[in-house]
């Protein structure tokens, strides 16, 4: 993603991404409830259409891998495990 783009959205939402960065995760997830940031499970995958030391290809948006992906998860319609999807011949 350009530099110009995720500047752009760092300002956008500058203190929620402040917050995330300190580690200040009671301040953003329920202030009310001290124990709701620390009771939440969640997981990242990461899926790269290149690896760290390389670059994408751009498109006039996204990058070429992002616009297929966008395309291929249709909205949130696309139902297949990450696991079958990165276990299948392309």
């Amino acid at each position: 993603m350009p530099d110009e783009v995720t500047g752009k959205a760092y300002l956008r939402k500058r203190t929620l991404y402040d917050k995330i960065q300190s580690n200040d995760l009671m301040k953003i997830s329920n202030p009310k409830n001290k124990d709701y940031a620390f009771s939440t499970r969640a997981s990242v995958k990461l899926i790269s259409g290149c690896q760290d030391n390389q670059y994408s290809q751009a498109g006039p948006i996204n990058s070429v891998f992002t616009a297929m992906m966008m395309k291929v998860w249709k909205n949130g319609s696309f139902k297949k495990q990450l696991q079958t999807v990165s276990q299948e011949d392309p």
